[in-house]
């Protein structure tokens, strides 16, 4: 390390400086030149701002491995300022950035983008590997294969080279042992893969991107995890207009506007739709977007190109899962209501409470579940689309026995919290629940307006559910058990659509139907087996709100019917995004009693 003061020429003629100052009229300046960071002893005077200068270490190669920046991105300011400054409060460790969301996000956009808008901090180099957690490659990276990639990159003789994994990693560690270098490990599945690709130096940084919440990687290594969502609508409208131009955005608003909601802020999504606008450039945009509309996630899918397809490209996701997780992930497609809870997925799956968890974390984890306050669990709505397809192949009953279980789960729960608000109205009860459901504990009337006021949107989405597969008394019970929660909170044009649903569950069938099968016992041996409790109608004159309506018919010879149409009941609109289509590429006929239930319980993500 070499220290210059540099002086003018009065300096260097012996110009007596005073005590503890310089001489008049001199500029001192301090230039440090160094090949690594230890002390500097300056024997005068500082004045202004030290630079310190690292170059790049003469005779070792400077690996420039970082793939082009990309060139459609957009916004992510905060993302990009917490990684900044993960950096720049490291005091000293290695600085270890996790990028996690699910695929399509744009975890590696956001990583590229902001290494080369730090090139500068890294002099000696910068490492990339693509660890192909979830690809089409189906198989992971091995950690031995990314390390002698990253010690060819570090220009290592082959015959210095050892066998075994931790001695290759250990010359790597040694080898970038005080340079500023990045390392970027994309896409990785497991802490496995990247530990041995971790160095060991303060002077390096490595930024990881995966799907899954490394949790080893987090509190082993003091990794800073950052969940990646999805995009603004300005950022996403910014998007749109980087890739068709100003002009075509600007002709059609309305369009546009509905191409970012259709496509909710999910950067892939937003792609695959301007590529599709871009290389058909005499269609209209409103012609894209109805398109968009009508067939979701067909739309977004691609024969030819597995990385150009959102379908194909969260079913990577699902590779890592257990058989019981991808059953959870495919049932809460279907599950009414914009999000659900822990103790209704354990209805749902019939999953004893602590296994539903474990569940519930794998998916949260995989980052195709998001948790909310109040240990609430949604999805994105394209996500969702996706899981709904994957229902299509689970068995009817298994779906019909799961949404049985739900929607007793719902109603009991609702008929225990009105009994607390109205302890004393007459009020007909529902039959029994499937075997394995218990309402949900409710202690008090507060805690019961509480729990309605949270399960609303819910309540009324399995409402439209009943409906749909025939279960005419859940219909009419429901409506029933919340008039007091309808009437105290001012919901009347809820408590409208809820009694003419009741209502028309009511009325006599226009035409024969065949009787309904009811579901298979969800728990063999600990519930008798009954009469099928889905169909029971209620019939009699129409329901008035404010009225106690009388109890239904237990015995009527009409076979219970399947309704088509799930919107006349009022259901929840669901957050910012509008949930496309169903897709018509599901394996269920769109007339089936599954197609119209995939299009009105669709959580908003």
């Amino acid at each position: 390390m070499t220290v210059q003061d540099q002086h003018d020429d009065t300096a260097e003629a012996g110009e007596q400086c005073p005590p503890g100052g310089q001489p008049p009229g001199v500029e001192v300046q301090n230039t440090v030149v160094a090949t690594s960071v230890s002390s500097v002893v300056q024997a005068h005077t500082i004045t202004g701002d030290i630079h310190l200068h690292h170059p790049a270490v003469a005779g070792r190669p400077v690996p420039r491995q970082l793939p082009a920046i990309p060139s459609g991105f957009v916004g992510r300011t905060a993302e990009l300022d917490r990684l900044t400054a993960a950096l720049d409060l490291s005091a000293g460790m290695l600085v270890v950035s996790a990028i996690g969301g699910a695929g399509g996000i744009g975890k590696t956009w956001l990583a590229l983008t902001w290494a080369h808008q730090h090139l500068d901090r890294f002099p000696d180099g910068q490492l990339f590997v693509d660890l192909h957690g979830f690809s089409p490659a189906g198989k992971p990276t091995a950690p031995a294969a990314a390390v002698r990639g990253f010690l060819d990159a570090l220009d290592v003789e082959p015959s210095r080279i050892p066998t075994d994994l931790p001695a290759q990693a250990a010359l790597y560690r040694s080898l970038v042992v005080g340079r500023r270098m990045l390392i970027v490990l994309d896409n990785a599945a497991t802490t496995d893969q990247v530990t041995p690709l971790l160095p060991g130096s303060p002077t390096c940084t490595v930024l990881v991107t995966g799907r899954r919440r490394l949790a080893s990687l987090i509190d082993r290594h003091g990794a800073h995890h950052l969940t990646l969502g999805t995009l603004t609508w300005d950022e996403a409208h910014a998007l749109l207009t980087a890739r068709l131009g100003v002009d075509r955005v600007a002709a059609e608003p309305e369009a546009v506007e509905e191409l970012v909601g259709l496509c909710g802020g999910f950067p892939l999504a937003l792609s695959i739709t301007a590529r599709t606008a871009a290389t058909h450039p005499t269609v209209a945009l409103a012609e894209v977007a109805a398109e968009l509309r009508e067939l979701g996630l067909e739309m977004l899918d691609h024969h030819d190109d597995p990385a150009a397809s959102l379908p194909t490209v969260l079913s990577w996701s699902l590779h890592r899962l257990t058989d019981t997780q991808r059953v959870v992930f495919a049932l809460l497609g279907i599950a009414p209501g914009p999000d659900t809870t822990l103790p209704a997925v354990t209805a749902l799956t019939d999953l004893p409470a602590a296994a539903a968890r474990r569940a519930l974390t794998a998916l949260e984890e995989a980052s195709l579940l998001d948790r909310g306050p109040g240990g609430r669990y949604a999805m994105h709505d394209l996500v969702r689309a996706y899981a709904t397809t994957t229902a299509h192949a689970l068995p009817d009953e298994v779906r019909e026995a799961a949404l049985v279980r739900v929607s007793d789960f719902h109603l009991h729960t609702v008929h225990a919290a009105d009994r607390l608000l109205e302890p004393h109205r007459p009020l007909l009860h529902p039959e029994p629940p499937a075997c394995g459901v218990h309402p949900h504990p409710l202690p008090d009337a507060t805690a019961a307006m509480a729990w309605l006021a949270a399960e609303h949107p819910t309540l009324l989405a399995t409402q439209h559910t009943a409906a749909t597969l025939g279960r005419h008394a859940v219909v009419w019970h429901l409506a029933q058990a919340l008039d007091s929660f309808h009437a105290r909170r001012g919901h009347h044009h809820d408590l409208l659509a809820v009694w003419r649903a009741a209502a028309d569950a009511a009325a006599p069938p226009t035409r024969p139907h065949q009787p309904h099968p009811h579901p298979p016992n969800p728990r063999p041996g600990l519930c008798p087996a009954g009469p099928a409790r889905a169909g029971h109608r209620a019939p009699g004159p129409r329901p008035r709100p404010g009225h106690t309506p009388p109890r239904p018919h237990r015995t009527s010879p009409h076979p219970p019917r399947a309704r088509g149409r799930l919107g006349a009941a009022g259901g929840p609109t669901g957050g910012p995004w509008t949930t496309p289509a169903t897709p018509a590429t599901s394996s269920a006929p769109s007339t089936s009693r599954w197609g119209k239930l995939s299009r009105s319980t669709g959580w908003a993500g």
